[in-house]
C-alpha cells in the first residue's frame, strides 16, 4: 500500500490545501481509508521505526506546526493556520510558525545585492558564492512589498479601516512604515501575519517552481527562539494586536516602556 499517496489525499480531502487540519484528525482518516480494524497504518509507523509526525516530515510539500501541549497541525504548504490556532493556541513566538531566516530575508528585504540560492548548502544569501552551485533568487523591490499590502487590505471589508490602509500605501513617503501604524490603529497586525505567512509560503512555492529547485518543509517550519521577542517597533505592533480600536485610540504608552522590555529580554538571552 502506498501510504504516501493515502496521506495526502486524505489530507486533501480534509481541506489540507487551504486549512492546516489537526494530526489526530488526519491520522484517524488515514486508518479509516486503509480499511480493515485501522491498524494497519500504526503498525506500518511502528515497523519503521518512525511516529506519525517523523513520518509527515518525510512527505514533500506538506509542513507540520507543532504547539506544546496539544495536537500538531498538518497542511501542504501554504495552508493557512485555522483562526482559533492562530488566536489560542500559539500563544508566544516561539510557538508562532515563521519562515526559516534567511529564505524570509531573500522574499522580503530589498538588498543591494539581489539574494541566491545555494542548492549545495540550501540557503539563500546575498554573499558570492561559486556560480555553478548557485540559482538566480527571488527579485524584491519596493513595488512588490506594496502591492502584496494591497492584496490584504482587499481581504478587508471595514469601510473605515480599508481606505486608511489604502492611503497609508498610496500617500506615504513611507509606505511600508505607515501601513504598520495603520495595522496597529486598527488592531489588524495578527491578521495581517496570518496573510503574510500564507503569501509568503504561495510565493516561494512558485519561485521554486519556476526555478527548478524543491521546497523544502524546513524552509517553512522554522521557529523563533524564545527569547526573541524582536525589536521595540516589533514589540509595540504586538502589543497593539490585543487592544481594541477603543483602547488604541486612548492609548497612552510611552516608548520607553517598549525599548525597557527589549532590553530586558535581550539581559536574559
Amino acid at each position: 500500500m502506498n501510504w504516501k499517496t493515502l496521506v495526502q489525499d486524505a489530507l486533501t480531502n480534509l481541506g489540507g490545501r487551504e486549512f492546516c487540519v489537526p494530526g489526530a484528525k488526519l491520522h484517524s482518516a488515514v486508518s479509516k481509508e486503509a480499511g480493515g480494524d485501522g491498524r494497519e497504518f500504526t503498525k506500518h509507523l511502528e515497523q519503521e521505526g518512525v511516529t506519525f509526525g517523523q513520518f509527515l516530515d518525510g512527505l514533500e510539500g506538506i509542513i507540520v506546526h507543532r504547539r506544546r501541549g496539544t495536537d500538531m497541525l498538518v497542511g501542504f504548504v501554504g495552508a493557512s493556520l485555522p483562526p482559533l490556532a492562530v488566536s489560542r493556541s500559539f500563544t508566544t513566538r516561539r510557538d508562532y510558525p515563521s519562515i526559516r531566516p534567511d529564505v524570509y530575508e531573500a522574499f522580503t528585504r530589498i538588498a543591494p545585492d539581489p539574494y541566491k540560492y545555494s542548492t549545495r548548502f540550501d540557503k539563500f544569501t546575498s554573499e558570492p558564492l561559486d556560480a555553478d552551485d548557485t540559482i538566480d533568487g527571488p527579485l524584491v523591490t519596493l513595488d512588490v512589498l506594496i502591492d502584496q499590502r494591497r492584496r490584504f487590505v482587499q481581504t478587508i471589508d471595514n469601510q473605515e479601516q480599508k481606505p486608511a490602509l489604502e492611503k497609508s500605501l498610496e500617500w506615504s513617503a513611507s509606505p511600508l512604515g505607515s501601513f504598520n501604524r495603520a495595522l496597529a490603529q486598527f488592531a489588524l497586525t495578527g491578521r495581517w501575519g496570518e496573510f503574510k505567512y500564507k503569501d509568503l509560503c504561495d510565493t516561494i512555492v512558485k519561485w521554486a517552481e519556476g526555478s527548478g529547485v524543491r521546497p523544502s518543509p524546513d524552509w517553512f517550519s522554522q521557529r523563533s527562539d524564545a527569547t526573541d521577542t524582536g525589536t521595540p517597533q516589533q514589540i509595540l505592533a504586538e502589543i497593539a494586536g490585543y487592544l481594541t480600536d477603543e483602547e488604541i485610540r486612548g492609548l497612552s504608552l510611552p516608548f520607553r516602556v517598549v525599548e525597557e522590555v527589549y532590553r530586558a529580554s535581550t539581559r536574559r538571552r
